[in-house]
């Protein structure tokens, strides 16, 4: 998590370099705007925009509309559209186009609609019954804000985080700044430290170790990780977002995933087979990751098997919470 921030640190301090350095250029080009600042931003967030699985260029939100066009949409995992950007040159005010964006987001069915000239960025959610005003879920400036800040701000575009649910997570940003970027200096002038965040477990909240045994209980609402929340609806998500954390922090790979067991048999696997031969009771694919988790588990498994798989990597479980009914 750590190394996200930090990249993400260094990449809003090189494009606010770039602002000051091109800004005049920039002005007078959008392509020239989406080559130099949006592009990069969007590829150190995870969305390569130069994978199709990933990112559409030049989006029909209308296909029977040749005429419009959305310059970027951002793909869930089945390669629906999760959040149209529209794009404009450096400096052009953004309040005069709120109409179009949301006109393309609702087109298409898209949950968010972005405006950005690469400097200011405002993200709209689409479809929330609100004044328009209400509906902002993230404003920022590279410019002028700290970058430490920007980057905060920029989380909940992380690719893993936003096409695990779809949702932009604000909490997500208060949980880390009360902890993940602190401001440093020295001689040299003004930097950010990235520094992991403490584990807490906030009101409301319970740790994962504190879980009474839930025997008929129904699912958690959500579960708290590092690096985000997610909504819950089984009591298995409990296990598999647990899992998916791990695989993108780099720690459960498909190399070693077999390792943590119930009893003589893997939890997880490469295939829906366990290495002694028999198939799993239950196999689901943990999507994207090329891994495949036993889902056929009790409530009271569940947690049991977080919490050992957490242990098993050197991962203290208090780091997980969740939100019960």
């Amino acid at each position: 998590m750590a190394d996200l921030l930090g990249e993400l640190v260094r990449t809003v301090d090189a494009l606010k370099a770039r602002i000051k350095e091109h800004g005049t250029e920039l002005r007078r080009n959008e392509t020239r705007t989406r080559t130099v600042l949006i592009d990069p931003l969007l590829n150190a967030l995870g969305w390569d925009v130069a994978d199709p699985s990933k990112v559409t260029i030049e989006f029909y939100p209308a296909p029977s509309d040749n005429n419009k066009r959305a310059d970027y949409a951002l793909l869930a995992r089945d390669r629906r559209p999760l959040m149209l950007i529209e794009a404009k040159k450096l400096g052009e005010a953004l309040d005069s186009h709120q109409d179009q964006v949301f006109t393309y987001a609702n087109q298409a069915g898209a949950k968010y609609g972005c405006l950005t000239d690469g400097d200011a960025m405002e993200i709209y959610e689409t479809f929330r019954s609100v004044p328009l005003h209400d509906r902002l879920e993230i404003k920022l400036s590279i410019e002028s804000e700290d970058s430490a800040k920007c980057a905060l701000k920029l989380m909940p575009l992380w690719l893993m985080s936003l096409q695990s649910d779809g949702r932009l997570d604000k909490v997500h940003e208060l949980e880390l700044a009360s902890g993940g970027i602190a401001s440093t200096s020295d001689s040299g002038g003004t930097g950010t430290a990235v520094v992991p965040p403490v584990p807490a477990a906030p009101a409301g909240w319970t740790p994962l170790s504190q879980v009474p045994k839930p025997t008929n209980q129904p699912a958690p609402k959500a579960i708290s990780l590092p690096d985000g929340m997610r909504a819950l609806t089984t009591w298995r998500g409990v296990l598999s977002e647990t899992a998916f954390w791990l695989i993108r922090e780099g720690i459960l790979t498909r190399k070693n995933c077999g390792a943590v067991r119930r009893g003589k048999h893997a939890i997880f696997s490469v295939n829906a087979v366990h290495p002694e031969g028999d198939s799993f009771k239950s196999p689901v694919p943990l999507e994207g990751t090329g891994i495949i988790m036993e889902a056929h588990l009790s409530a009271h498994e569940v947690i049991r098997l977080s919490m050992k798989i957490l242990k098993h990597f050197n991962q203290n479980p208090s780091q997980v919470t969740l939100k019960l009914q």
